[in-house]
């Protein structure tokens, strides 16, 4: 075997560093997903890039119905007005939390 040079060790160095980088990133990806609550809703927006074509973008956020305002059901819902915010809160203040799906149906 012959030594390296340090030139050689450098471009070694870098490429680990770039394998780790990658092994990393997957590693984010693979967990992100179990890192994301099973009950989410979906906010839907359009947006345009540099070529001024639209594109569609989902975001997924955690809303917690038992603890979240009028105005976050609002924001965060899609297909939830104020006035609908405002009676699932005031059901909430009336009946105690939501214990499961069925309940959200109720009222």
């Amino acid at each position: 075997m012959g030594s390296i040079t340090v030139k050689e060790m450098k471009k070694y160095i870098s490429a680990l560093i770039v394998i780790l980088s990658l092994v990393l990133a997957l590693f984010y990806a693979a967990t992100a997903d179990m890192l994301t609550p099973a009950k989410q809703a979906t906010s839907a927006t359009t947006m345009k890039d540099d070529t001024t074509q639209a594109k569609k973008v989902v975001i997924k956020v955690q809303v917690n119905v038992n603890t979240a305002d009028a105005q976050e059901l609002t924001t965060l819902l899609n297909g939830v007005g104020m006035s609908k915010a405002q009676a699932i809160v005031q059901y909430r203040q009336k009946t105690g939390k939501f214990t499961d799906a069925n309940s959200l149906n109720a009222g």
